[in-house]
């Protein structure tokens, strides 16, 4: 999650001015000078895809030195239920409340740091890699692809990405450790040589869900899928869906008990769980909803193919870095059986219930301080 991830330091302070009226100082540093040492990546060949832009060797941006300071005064209105979740929400929820508070219900919007920006320019870049011909799909253009999307970014969005470097060297060292995280990702698995095409990239999922104890009570939960491939299982003819996610932050290191790495590995797989169940549920009902006043479809696409009815088996996570600097994949079976695929993702279906229930409970409050902070460093 981002909170996981994050490199800048977040400090949410409150203080209660009166029961639905709250003072958010957020502090922010700025750490892009210790994020990047020295790096080295493999030089891309300009001419295989042409025109580029030159590898991070300009930029026109200065950044802050030191602190920022940003007071928010949310606005004095009841607390409201979010429209809908998602499986960041819900995590970020399970993690810190007060975190979803601001985040989610008063939308307090953390801010771009480097490191966020590179996975989103890396992810950016391993979805259009298969937009190429697969003969067209080499490093050296996986490369280019990611100083295209970077270059669009910091030209049409300078509010977001404009402050992020003090200087050219600053950007550059940031731009070869992304590069370094796609040379990674191509050790373990090289998209010219695929024998299929993803079954999709980027696409929305979603689902309602009812109270049990009141099916008039609806909540809404939706996300976005990196990648779903069609695999065959090992000594079958059956082909299954695999849902994979594309991670730029370091793989967990599994060094402790059976047990606790049991924990770990749950723990890393439940945003795919959950994306597991969003299309099982998509699959076997074809109805219509609104979202922000938008009638929607719940199924896959307008048009269901055969594709989209493929039974989601395998969860898949790509680690792009880990504490040896090399990518490094994990794979969950859901269960041979739809039996036990069903098992496993109706428990994931019951703590989404709780984590609604447990939100509304709050919100019913209508008190921010009812949402407590949890007991990292950078939120106590």
């Amino acid at each position: 999650s981002l909170m996981h991830s994050r490199q800048v330091l977040l400090l949410l302070m409150l203080t209660l001015t009166s029961p639905l009226q709250v003072r958010v100082t957020l502090l922010a540093t700025n750490p892009v000078k210790r994020l990047f040492s020295s790096a080295s990546s493999p030089d891309s060949d300009p001419s295989s895809v042409a025109p580029f832009p030159s590898p991070f060797s300009n930029s026109t941006f200065t950044g802050y030195d030191g602190m920022m300071t940003d007071s928010l005064l949310l606005p004095s209105i009841p607390l409201t239920m979010p429209k809908a979740l998602s499986p960041s929400s819900i995590m970020e929820f399970q993690a810190c409340p007060q975190s979803f508070m601001l985040r989610y219900i008063y939308k307090v919007r953390e801010p771009t740091t480097p490191v966020l920006a590179k996975g989103t320019m890396v992810h950016a870049a391993l979805e259009k890699v298969f937009d190429l011909k697969r003969q067209d799909r080499t490093l050296p253009n996986l490369h280019n692809l990611l100083r295209l999307e970077w270059s669009k970014a910091k030209t049409e969005n300078t509010t977001e990405y404009g402050h992020l470097f003090d200087n050219v060297q600053e950007e550059r060292e940031w731009g070869l450790s992304a590069l370094k995280l796609l040379d990674n990702y191509y050790k373990i698995e090289n998209p010219s040589k695929m024998q299929t095409d993803p079954a999709f990239r980027e696409r929305w999922v979603r689902a309602n869900f009812t109270e049990l104890d009141d099916p008039e009570l609806q909540f809404m939960v939706r996300g976005i899928v990196d990648r779903m491939d069609l695999v065959q299982v090992p000594g079958s003819d059956e082909v299954v869906g695999a849902i994979c996610d594309y991670k730029s932050g370091k793989a967990p290191d599994l060094k402790y008990s059976r047990a606790m790495n049991e924990k770990i590995r749950e723990d890393k797989f439940f945003q795919l769980k959950i994306y597991a169940l969003l299309m099982r549920e998509m699959n076997s009902k074809s109805r219509s909803t609104r979202i922000d006043g938008q009638l929607v479809s719940d199924s896959l696409n307008s048009t269901k193919t055969e594709t989209d009815s493929m039974p989601v088996r395998v969860l898949k996570l790509m680690f792009l870095t880990n504490k040896i600097d090399e990518a490094e994949t994990l794979e969950y079976d859901l269960g041979e059986t739809e039996e036990e695929r069903n098992e496993k993702l109706d428990e994931v279906q019951d703590e989404l219930r709780a984590v609604w229930r447990d939100i509304k409970e709050l919100v019913e409050t209508n008190d921010p301080t009812a949402f407590k902070h949890c007991d990292r460093k950078f939120c106590s």
